[in-house]
């Protein structure tokens, strides 16, 4: 079994060389001053030295050139590497103009998107905050509500059915007029004395009387009906934002 031990020497070339170190300094300095005066011939710069069992040391050289084809290869690199090379040049021109995009759309929306954004939160929040006070102002009143409309839904019934009975009355004080002035007409013809014509006079301010309260009647009743209408919608219009703020169940 044998020992092996490598040594480094620049530019070195020679092709016989033994253990002799004495030998081997002076072909390191011929194999360097043939490689200077020849550059074309540079050989490898490993030098192998081996002992065998007995620890008597032979020289053994191992010689490599490199070929042309190789050189070549380092001198002058494949079209496909310039191609790959070129590839990542614009590879990376790409990504800095995105990067250069992507710098001005952040910039965009720190300076404008975000600002307005904050302002149109604050406006929301203002308005949710008020819409809120609303509604806890009107919390305690909204059960009240239902009671009154029903109330005045009372009301206009009973207007109603007062307005039906005065429509009957005066449909009735109608025909009654119409029988008195064709009386009045007859005796007018047969010579009526004073008696009639006051008792004409008593009809005719009844009638006039009893017009009044129907017209009366009827205006209070379109105000009431009104009056029921508004509180109405007023009553959606907080139901509908009690049902938005899940106070009550839709």
């Amino acid at each position: 079994m044998g020992y092996s031990y490598s040594y480094i020497f620049p530019n070195a070339q020679h092709s016989n060389y033994t253990s002799n170190p004495t030998s081997i300094r002076s072909g390191v300095a011929t194999a360097a001053q043939s490689a200077d005066k020849n550059p074309k011939r540079r050989m490898s710069r490993r030098i192998t030295i081996e002992t065998s069992t007995s620890g008597q040391q032979y020289v053994s050289i191992q010689r490599s050139r490199s070929g042309s084809r190789q050189t070549s290869q380092y001198l002058h690199p494949p079209h496909h590497h310039h191609h790959h090379d070129y590839g990542l040049v614009c590879e990376v021109e790409n990504l800095k103009k995105a990067l250069a995009a992507a710098q001005a759309e952040t910039h965009r929306l720190g300076s404008v998107v975000i600002p307005q954004l904050e302002c149109q939160i604050a406006n929301l929040s203002a308005e949710n905050e008020t819409l809120r006070r609303q509604l806890q102002n009107t919390t305690g009143r909204h059960v009240r509500h239902p009671a009154e409309v029903e109330a005045l839904r009372i009301r206009i019934c009973h207007q109603d059915k007062e307005i039906k009975d005065l429509k009957c009355d005066k449909a009735s004080l109608e025909r009654r007029l119409e029988d008195l002035l064709r009386q009045i007409s007859q005796h007018r013809c047969g010579g009526c004395g004073g008696g009639c014509s006051s008792r004409i006079e008593e009809l005719v301010r009844d009638a006039a009387q009893w017009k009044d309260k129907f017209f009366d009647m009827q205006d209070r009743r379109n105000a009431l009906s009104d009056l029921a209408d508004a509180q109405e919608r007023k009553i959606r219009a907080y139901e509908d934002i009690l049902r938005r703020n899940g106070f009550i169940c839709p």
